[in-house]
């Protein structure tokens, strides 16, 4: 049995421009989660995030019975991101004002053998398993390649620290053509105990080491306890100018 909980931090910012939904399909016992990080300014990232998240699970809700007759995971987040897209240019279409607003999306189907996931921009995905805490998605941002030059040897690790290089995005879902999507293919398999966390990236205040070490709880603890914990431990960094914080939590 899989336990899904979420939450959500203002941090230092005025409006929470992060969204998520979470719903459980009772007869196939699959988890629907989807998560967002809107862009476009205050007001616009804050309707952004919501209406892709909206539409995207609206989506998913609809599809997901489809899954027993043989349908493919993949397809059904795929159309599920296109319709958060579609959803995203009919406001613009109708709201000229609105121009330039989006948002990252996290999208996952959860079973309590298998995940499969679809990534547009910088939000996180991050797998515990066998007490071992690995980023699942590729990042659509800056932050993405300055990891691998900073690897290499290729890039000055105090540059590659920068929050303006790492923060630009190089996705996202604004209702033009979706450029970058990241998706499983045939999905990850999930053992019992694994934890999976989905995280916009206001949760990088947190090293890795620190999240690994709060997802350890979670076969023990739960995912509600775990969520709350890694929202706290935010708080408790009081970085300055601390951005929003979203996650979902899955044990099982």
């Amino acid at each position: 049995m899989v336990e899904v909980a979420s939450g959500l931090f203002l941090g230092e910012r005025l409006l929470q421009q992060d969204s998520v939904a979470t719903f459980e399909h009772r007869p196939t016992g699959t988890w629907l989660l989807a998560l967002s990080d809107g862009i476009g300014g205050a007001g616009n990232g804050h309707l952004a995030s919501r209406l892709i998240v909206r539409s995207a699970m609206a989506s998913l809700k609809l599809h997901v019975g489809d899954l027993a007759s043989g349908a493919e995971a993949g397809d059904i987040l795929q159309s599920a991101a296109q319709a958060a897209n579609r959803s995203l240019a009919s406001t613009v279409e109708r709201h000229p004002d609105k121009s330039g607003m989006g948002g990252t999306l996290l999208l996952a189907i959860v079973s309590a053998r298998r995940f499969h996931y679809l990534s547009i921009g910088d939000s996180i995905i991050f797998h515990l398993s066998n007490g071992a805490t690995k980023r699942v998605n590729t990042l659509h941002s800056l932050a993405g390649g300055v990891d691998a030059l900073t690897t290499s040897g290729r890039l000055d690790a105090n540059l590659a620290r920068s929050a303006a290089m790492r923060s630009t995005l190089t996705s996202a879902l604004t209702g033009d053509k979706l450029s970058k999507v990241d998706a499983s293919k045939a999905g990850i398999p999930i053992a019992s105990g694994d934890v999976l966390l989905l995280a916009s990236d206001g949760i990088e205040t947190l090293s890795e080491a620190e999240l690994s070490e709060v997802l350890q709880i979670a076969p023990l603890e739960g995912a509600a306890s775990t969520a709350a914990t890694l929202i706290a431990r935010v708080e408790r960094a009081a970085v300055p100018r601390q951005d929003n914080v979203s996650v979902i939590v899955t044990s099982g």
